[in-house]
This record gives structure tokens, C-alpha cells and sequence, in this order.
């Protein structure tokens, strides 16, 4: 198996979290081992998935890495997973962005959106201190690493945000990195 694309994201220390980011769209690690794997029933809904995934969007996921010796019950794993995820959404907001990484100023979806954050981000909950802290705190810890997403985004090259559906002569095909097949291969004409 490859190594995977997400490489850490260097935040300050924020209570027992730590981040993995991306800056195009690659898969979730649960997901990549999926795909690697071709022998598995799952693998081409999961890459026509990824291929229907616009590239110019924020793709995120938290991901409870706590013990079940540090916290028994899956219940409360699954709380932390979702008070994390909530207030990371919640200060995107704050931030200006909807939750896909777009800009507020405009829509989140059509043909008028800005372009916000983009890539892959995956946020790693490795103690259980986000189940008893105030949730205001969670979100002022979620926006420290929403600001140092926009710095490490800010660095990178950006593309246009509307790419053009028409590429050389007639129609083609949507063209994604995910895709198994591609209609200017096979020469197909529209």
C-alpha cells in the first residue's frame, strides 16, 4: 500500500488535536485502503464518488483516534467525534466559509461561488478533554486551526475556480483524477 498524500498540518498545540491535510482532493484514509484494494465490492461507488467531488472545495472529516481504554463507551467516542466536528464548522463560519470551504460572500453552490479553502483535511481527536471543556473554547480552538488551514492554502498556487466543461474540440467528458474511464481515450465523438 502507498503512503498516503495527507501530511500534517502544523497547528499549536489544541487540546489533544492534531491535523492531516491535503491541498487537492484525495480520499479519506478509510476509504484509500477501499480503493487500493481492487479486489473489493466497494471500490468503483467509492471512485465515482470522488469523481462527482468538485475540485475546487474543502473535504473534511474528524476522526476520534482516542483509546477505548481512555474512553470505554462508543457512545461518548462518537460524541467527541461530533462536538469536534460542530465546532469546526462552527468556526469556519466565524471565519467567513461555508462548511464545503466556499466564501460566505457568495453562494455556496451554482455558478457565483468564491473560492474559498480547498483540499483535504482530516482532524484527528486524540484525548478526551473535548467532551468536558465548554464548547465556546472548542470552537475558539477550531478557529486557530482554521486559520492556520487559510495560511497553508494561501501559500499554494490556485487554479481558476470555474474550470471549463469544453476542452479541445466538442464535448468531453468530466475529467477527474478518480475517474476509471475518460471519453477523449477511447475517441468518442458527441
Amino acid at each position: 500500500m502507498s503512503s498516503s498524500p495527507l501530511a500534517p498540518l502544523k497547528i499549536p498545540s489544541i487540546h489533544g488535536l492534531k491535523a492531516r491535510f491535503a491541498p487537492s482532493l484525495v480520499p479519506k484514509t478509510p476509504d484509500s485502503r477501499i480503493i487500493n484494494d481492487r479486489f473489493n465490492p466497494r471500490r468503483f461507488k467509492l471512485l465515482y464518488k470522488y469523481s462527482k467531488v468538485p475540485p475546487d472545495t474543502l473535504q473534511w472529516s474528524v476522526v476520534s483516534s482516542v483509546s477505548q481504554k481512555t474512553i470505554p463507551k462508543a457512545v461518548m467516542r462518537n460524541r467527541l467525534k461530533c462536538r469536534w466536528a460542530n465546532a469546526f464548522a462552527d468556526a469556519l463560519r466565524k471565519n467567513g466559509y461555508h462548511a464545503n470551504g466556499r466564501r460566505l460572500a457568495g453562494p455556496k453552490d451554482g455558478h457565483d461561488y468564491k473560492v474559498g479553502l480547498r483540499g483535504t483535511l482530516e482532524i484527528h481527536a486524540y484525548s478526551k478533554n473535548g467532551l468536558t471543556i465548554d464548547y465556546d473554547e472548542l470552537v475558539s480552538a477550531s478557529g486557530g486551526l482554521v486559520r492556520a488551514l487559510r495560511q497553508h492554502t494561501s501559500k499554494a498556487n490556485h487554479k481558476p475556480s470555474r474550470p471549463s466543461m469544453l476542452s479541445g474540440e466538442g464535448r468531453a467528458g468530466r475529467r477527474s483524477p478518480w475517474s476509471t474511464w475518460d471519453a477523449n481515450e477511447h475517441n468518442i465523438r458527441w
